[in-house]
């Protein structure tokens, strides 16, 4: 019976995978043309160089060199996100081509004004010039109905954001090192061959190893066993944690391992002898009983 329920099970496993490969080959996306290249070196931030690279599977067209600038990107996002807040308090404003006082151009204007020139304004010139709905907004906002804020406490997290941004800036500044390279080939045929000859493993590419048993054009400048995989779809990337590596998870998870396994240990030796029954599940034969 076992044995059958095993076969069953492999059976079951070969037609799931039949029908996935189905579906993949029936819907392209820029999945199914791109690979992502997970250890890049530092000075490795020449996408003319890794075009070159991969040339020999294929004709290739784009190249992204992703650096490490995931604090910079969720700053920028939180600001975005302060800012979305406050334009709906002041409103939408109308598109313009003016230029502002630092001559970059502004594509929108609050009555002639920038957007950090209306967001000074005192409250009540800001009141006067502010739609209906804006203003039904405000009112329910200045009494922090549902978690909602008023302007100056907005006013306050830009600022806060603003802060960020800039020690993000500072901190990164001529610093940003590649992270993740993808490489997107005009047909498929060249995204397979690409795969076939240089997928290795991860612990082989983590660590380089097998690099005499490996073809000389396969191996990055001679030195790096490119850890290459199929690239996730496109919304699948959370580009501000793309500097994560294979060596970052794998002390990531082996550190979440350590700690779950003493959590067990523990848990056993405070209970070892102690367990007291807390519940008792009874099952008759039949309703009735």
């Amino acid at each position: 019976m076992t044995l059958v329920l095993l076969v069953l099970v492999a059976c079951l496993s070969m037609l799931q995978n039949s029908v996935a490969a189905s579906l993949d080959e029936s819907l392209q996306t820029a999945q199914d043309y791109s690979v992502i290249v997970d250890d890049p070196q530092e000075e490795d931030s020449d996408p003319q160089e890794w075009a070159d690279f991969f040339s020999q599977f294929g004709h290739v067209t784009f190249v992204t060199v992703a650096k490490d600038n995931g604090p910079l990107i969720k700053a920028m996002a939180q600001r975005r996100a302060v800012m979305r807040e406050i334009v709906m308090m002041i409103g939408n404003g109308e598109a313009s081509v003016e230029e502002g006082e630092d001559g970059w151009s502004m594509d929108t204007t609050w009555g002639g004004k920038s957007f950090k020139t209306k967001i000074s304004e005192p409250a009540e010139a800001s009141d006067q010039s502010q739609d209906h709905k804006s203003k039904t907004r405000q009112l329910l906002t200045n009494t922090k109905l549902f978690g909602m804020k008023p302007l100056a406490d907005w006013k306050k997290a830009l600022g806060e954001a603003n802060q960020e941004l800039q020690h993000a800036l500072t901190m990164g500044s001529g610093k940003f090192k590649p992270s993740k390279v993808f490489v997107t080939f005009e047909t498929e045929v060249g995204q397979r061959r690409c795969l076939k000859a240089l997928t290795q493993g991860s612990v082989t590419a983590a660590f380089d190893l097998n690099r005499d048993l490996i073809p000389a054009r396969h191996v990055w400048k001679g030195t790096n066993v490119l850890a290459v995989q199929e690239a996730p779809e496109p919304a699948a990337v959370f580009w501000e944690d793309v500097q994560v590596t294979f060596v970052m998870r794998w002390k990531q998870q082996s550190f979440t391992l350590g700690e779950a396994n003493q959590e067990l240990q523990h848990a056993l030796t405070m209970g070892s002898g102690k367990f007291k029954p807390s519940k008792v599940f009874v099952t008759f034969e039949t309703e009735v009983g």
